[in-house]
């Protein structure tokens, strides 16, 4: 199962991070170093939404 979410951060905290590119040019992410997730996560502001899950077709269990 994946999941995509979205959520807020500051641009100031947010602009220390490299984007990289995977797989093709729409495929762009930024990379935070697992040392840094804890800051992060303290770094989100207001709620984080799901907007999408995919299932593959071995999947057991609860869809949300």
């Amino acid at each position: 199962m994946g999941v995509v979410t979205r959520f807020e951060l500051p641009t100031e905290y947010i602009s220390q991070f490299r984007e990289e590119i995977v797989g093709s040019a729409i495929h762009r992410e930024l990379w935070i170093p697992a040392g840094e997730l804890d800051t992060f996560n303290q770094q989100i502001i207001g709620k984080i939404e799901v907007i999408a899950a995919y299932y593959g077709d071995q999947f057991e269990g609860e869809r949300i």
